[in-house]
């Protein structure tokens, strides 16, 4: 099970971001990836894992709804 945490800067608290009946995946652990911030999305981007597997996918994150 992968985890993925989401930090709050107002308040400076880390809060676990858990998969969702509409969203049941969150992204593997990658490096050499691809990212950016649109507006209050995050977009993560390709990049491979520790294994040299190669991912050729995008993940998006909107901080506003946490999904």
């Amino acid at each position: 099970f992968f985890f993925f945490f989401f930090l709050e800067l107002d308040t400076r608290e880390w809060t676990l971001v858990s998969p969702t009946k509409e969203n049941p995946m969150i992204p593997r652990p990658r490096v050499w990836h691809a990212s950016c911030v649109v507006g209050r999305k995050i977009y993560i981007i390709a990049g491979r894992d520790a294994n040299l597997e190669y991912f050729n996918d995008t993940w998006v994150f909107d901080t506003g709804s946490y999904h």
